[in-house]
């Protein structure tokens, strides 16, 4: 019950945010943050199970390209069990590591999602401001939020 209430007040809480800020910026990915802390917490099997549910809830709540979010969300929680082999997860500098490299495989993603949808080659440019705005903004708020979900879902079950 604990992690459905975590990725409801995750939406929620950017849902606000996105309303705050002005229209050239983008909000943080916290949903993605919550399955991170989820995923943190549960098998790799499961993790990604989650990670394809939460994707499918973002793309069917957002008017977007169908399975956009899904295969965002898959490539960056799979990078986050390979990278958090890696690094250690508790440790700061290996926290951003594995973050990094999370989310830009997550925009990598997209950008192979997008570019196999149209069929075309997807510019770069245009997109630019959304990412760096979302990555970066999702990188500030990553510690805060994960510590705040480190404290609502309790122990890890799986390390």
């Amino acid at each position: 019950m604990r992690p459905i209430l975590l990725l409801v007040c995750a939406f929620l809480l950017q849902s606000l945010i996105s309303g705050l800020l002005p229209g050239w910026a983008s909000p943080p990915d916290l949903p993605f943050l919550a399955t991170l802390a989820i995923a943190a917490r549960v098998s790799p099997y499961a993790g990604l199970v989650i990670a394809f549910a939460v994707g499918l809830l973002m793309d069917l709540s957002a008017a977007g390209y169908p399975g956009l979010n899904v295969v965002g969300y898959l490539l960056g929680i799979y990078v986050f069990y390979r990278l958090s082999r890696a690094f250690h997860w508790d440790e700061p500098l290996g926290q951003f590591a594995v973050l990094a490299g999370s989310l830009l495989t997550k925009w990598l993603g997209y950008l192979l999602m997008v570019y196999w949808l149209r069929g075309e080659p997807f510019g770069f440019l245009s997109i630019t401001p959304v990412f760096v705005s979302e990555g970066i903004l999702t990188l500030l708020v990553a510690p805060f939020f994960l510590r705040l979900a480190r404290s609502s879902l309790g122990n890890p079950r799986y390390e």
